[in-house]
């Protein structure tokens, strides 16, 4: 579903930065943004509350309401994989990526969300495979959700840039 108004929040290492975009027909305008540290220091042990703290004045400062929100969490939280699959396996495409999937991941697959896109390459088949662990998923939607915002997506910063600029 195409919305009207959407705000992005990156949540980066040191700062949230956030930008509200209008849709005016075929257009979309900047109308709000701001950047918000993330005070502290780069324990991880301590990095919910720092995010919360620096949510909070986001949500302060800003009325989301019920637009929705897209989030962007830093590129070193996920793993990056990139491989090539022999010619003619598109009929067997996800079972050869889910098997890629098991070997070239660190983690349990029931532990982790995946996504991945398919590309032509000269050598066969691309695939390009973004992993992230639940458990960071699972945190960053337990703050989002006590600021009510109306989270409709999450990717990673690396892409989202790539996703603009394309």
């Amino acid at each position: 579903m195409a919305h009207k108004t959407i705000w992005g929040l990156d949540i980066g290492n040191s700062a949230i930065k956030a930008i509200k975009m209008v849709r005016a027909g075929n257009d979309a305008k900047i109308v709000d943004f701001d950047i918000i540290d993330i005070q502290g220091n780069d324990d991880e042990a301590n990095r919910q509350s720092r995010v919360q703290a620096a949510l909070n004045t986001l949500c302060t400062n800003h009325d989301f309401g019920r637009d929705a929100v897209y989030l962007s969490l830093p590129g070193d939280m996920c793993l990056f994989r990139e491989f090539q699959l022999p010619p003619r396996s598109e009929s067997k495409l996800n079972d050869l990526v889910m098997n890629e999937a098991k070997q070239q991941n660190p983690f349990p697959l029931d532990q982790v969300e995946m996504g991945w896109e398919r590309f032509d390459d000269p050598a066969g088949v691309g695939v390009e495979m973004i992993v992230v662990r639940k458990n960071i998923i699972q945190d960053i939607l337990v703050l989002t959700d006590k600021f009510k915002l109306n989270v409709q997506g999450i990717t990673v910063g690396p892409l989202a840039l790539f996703n603009f600029i394309k």
